[in-house]
């Protein structure tokens, strides 16, 4: 059997620990990367139903503020958006809620002494599943287009599917996979909007 009274250095990394506290429960942070968003949906021109498929491409860009709920588990206000480069222009808009479970590890933290003379850092790679909902609109414009703007909104569902590693006390590399779609409008319009990015970031642990 372990006796800790003749380890000092073992015994004096347990207390340290255990008397450290994570004041750092918000995160605020950014990502950018590949994907986009888009709009399909039917029209019709002279009579004959056309299937319209217009997208805000080749990257997404978006921001976020993080609570965290426990070791594993987190809640975040979301915003992702799709944009073209020649000409540039975003569209489509998904605004929502995003839970994450860190699984095996735990999510990144800032853990500060008491006396706040110290500060402990565990650097490693942090993966994570996640799920998001909330609203979903937008507008997508082509002139000289025979169909010249087409536009949705509705209630979407996502999935997300990253690792966090982190780079100080207080910042967070995030890089993830994000998808999200919303179901089929009741109109008489039938549209739908859907989101896909990959893309990389950081985080700044407050």
């Amino acid at each position: 059997m372990l006796n800790l009274l003749e380890q000092p250095k073992l015994l004096f990394c347990i207390l340290l620990f255990c008397g450290l506290q994570a004041k750092a429960d918000w995160m605020v942070g950014g990502y950018a990367g590949f994907g986009g968003t888009g709009i399909n949906t039917t029209r019709s021109i002279n009579g004959v139903d056309i299937d319209v498929q217009r997208s805000d491409s080749p990257g997404v860009l978006g921001f976020y503020i993080e609570r965290t709920t426990s070791d594993h588990t987190s809640w975040a206000l979301d915003h992702t958006s799709g944009f073209t480069l020649s000409p540039f222009s975003s569209g489509v808009e998904f605004t929502g809620l995003t839970y994450k479970y860190f699984y095996p590890g735990s999510i990144p933290t800032m853990k500060i002494s008491k006396n706040g003379e110290s500060t402990l850092m565990v650097q490693g790679f942090e993966p994570f599943v996640g799920g998001s909902f909330g609203l979903a609109k937008g507008v997508i414009n082509r002139q000289n287009d025979a169909i010249p703007e087409v536009s949705a909104s509705g209630v979407y569902f996502g999935g997300r599917l990253g690792v966090d590693y982190q780079l100080s006390p207080s910042v967070v590399c995030r890089s993830e996979m994000l998808i999200g779609g919303t179901m089929p409008s009741s109109g008489f319009v039938k549209a739908t909007l859907s989101e896909f990015g990959l893309v990389s970031g950081i985080y700044y642990i407050w």
